[in-house]
């Protein structure tokens, strides 16, 4: 498959997540990423699909696998150094880390984009 067919189930996987279809947007996101990884197109900066998960629904059925899939954007991002790519895994880590660790990641996802500019 191409990549192309990466970015359409990773759109697809967006709009069921906005329509609340949670189950059918963790298959979409998935295909993407394995289409995407297949195509080793693994970067978050060309495709955050990790980070686009339904992690509050994912986390409670599983648990292990999100915190890996996060884990692994971040380490990918970090070693990348996009600032937005960054953000973004930083903002799922956080998520689904929780607590302390959690908090933590959240604030540091904050410094990671730059101030929006105003005109003068």
């Amino acid at each position: 498959m191409s990549l192309t067919a990466s970015i359409l189930r990773h759109a697809s996987g967006r709009l069921l997540f906005a329509q609340h279809r949670f189950g059918a947007a963790l298959g979409d996101f998935r295909a993407a990423g394995e289409i995407a990884t297949g195509g080793l197109a693994i970067s978050p900066c060309w495709l955050p699909w990790r980070s686009r998960l339904p992690w509050p629904r994912w986390l409670s059925v599983e648990p292990d696998t999100a915190r890996g899939l996060s884990d692994e954007e971040l380490e990918l991002a970090r070693a990348f150094g996009a600032p937005r790519a960054l953000g973004v895994a930083l903002r799922a880590a956080g998520l689904v880390a929780g607590g302390a660790r959690g908090e933590a990641l959240l604030r540091e996802a904050t410094r990671c984009s730059p101030a929006p500019r105003h005109p003068p």
